[in-house]
């Protein structure tokens, strides 16, 4: 399966996220800050998918996104936001993000969307 990332400084929302990609068979590597997603965008493991909260308190989605495109740029990305798609600005979205994930949202959508993403 896919090589995913999952960035967000809610615990359980990497709980309960992660329990549900994992058991799809995913290979998931958690970050609970934007530091941890910098060593991992960094890193030399190949991210297929990364899900990033818009808003962290160290480091916002507007740079992780950025970082993806020069450290990985194959990685397509799904952003998560509770403050809705005006909060992305229409130039940061491309053919590599794939979707805007308002919070909360259905695992469903998130699982749907994974699947499109990854093709």
């Amino acid at each position: 399966m896919a090589q995913l990332m999952l960035v967000d400084d809610e615990p359980d929302l990497l709980d309960v996220v992660g329990e549900v990609l994992k058991s799809r068979g995913h290979d998931l590597h958690c970050c609970s800050s934007g530091r941890d997603a910098r060593a991992r965008i960094a890193g030399p493991a190949t991210i297929d998918v990364a899900i990033l909260d818009w808003s962290l308190p160290d480091v916002g989605g507007r740079d992780l996104l950025l970082d993806l495109q020069v450290r990985q740029p194959q990685a397509k990305v799904i952003i998560m936001t509770g403050y809705g798609e005006a909060v992305v600005s229409s130039s940061l979205v491309n053919e590599r993000v794939v979707a805007v994930l308002r919070k909360p949202f259905r695992m469903r959508e998130l699982l749907e969307i994974i699947t499109r993403a990854v093709g």
